[in-house]
């Protein structure tokens, strides 16, 4: 991955549905992570029109060009924000190199606790053991949520239980069908912050891209 300040490349790490769009984000070749946005406030995030290609829907392990600047987020620990006037399909990654790839920008704990914790940051990659999934219901719609376990605690400090609600599109298909995942060798988690929220100004954890060794396929209800 190759790219200079105002046009970059990002290999995508993170494909999530928002209330209003779909919100992505992707690490770049001097391992920064990004997080391209369409405008501020409610036009932050991106319409499904614009990340659509020949090949289909955007999906993790593509790699996607940028043109645009990076600037002062209006939400202080989203240092990633990076404003993007376009955004253009390259290629994508086989699976081994996208994993690859997983392994040599994995952070450590210190990535991990700013980022739950609202320190300057709003996005990390960690790498992850084993996966706890739990499926409840919440005013009749199913919450979908996970645990992880790693080589350091990875709890949500913002839940009682220690989960995330798991936001990944290609997981949130997964688990809607009753997916039980098998053992995994390899699984790397994507955490992001969601926007301060209106009721308490909080910025919750949640999983926003999870990937496996070996992989899994794409639900059909992707994305």
């Amino acid at each position: 991955i190759q790219g200079v300040y105002g046009s970059m490349k990002i290999l995508i790490i993170a494909v999530t549905r928002t209330y209003n769009g779909i919100c992505v984000a992707g690490i770049n070749s001097s391992k920064e992570l990004i997080r391209p946005i369409k405008g501020k406030g409610s036009n932050r995030f991106w319409p499904a029109v614009n990340l659509t290609h020949e090949k289909g829907f955007i999906k993790s392990g593509e790699v996607w060009e940028l043109e645009g600047d990076q600037v002062e987020s209006e939400f202080p620990n989203h240092r990633e924000d990076f404003l993007a006037s376009e955004l253009k399909y390259k290629n994508t990654l086989s699976h081994n190199k996208f994993i690859s790839v997983l392994n040599k920008v994995v952070e450590d704990q210190q990535a991990f606790l700013d980022t739950v914790h609202a320190r300057n940051r709003s996005i990390c990659l960690v790498s992850v053991n084993n996966l706890r999934i739990c499926r409840t219901f919440w005013e009749g719609q199913l919450r979908l949520r996970m645990g992880l376990t790693g080589n350091f605690y990875l709890g949500n400090p913002q839940t009682r239980d220690n989960l995330y609600p798991v936001k990944d599109c290609k997981w949130v298909g997964l688990l809607q069908q009753d997916y039980q995942p098998p053992t995994f060798e390899q699984i790397f988690a994507c955490i992001g912050l969601a926007t301060p929220t209106p009721y308490d100004g909080k910025e919750y954890p949640q999983i926003i891209g999870l990937h496996t060794s070996p992989d899994v396929e794409y639900p059909m209800n992707y994305p």
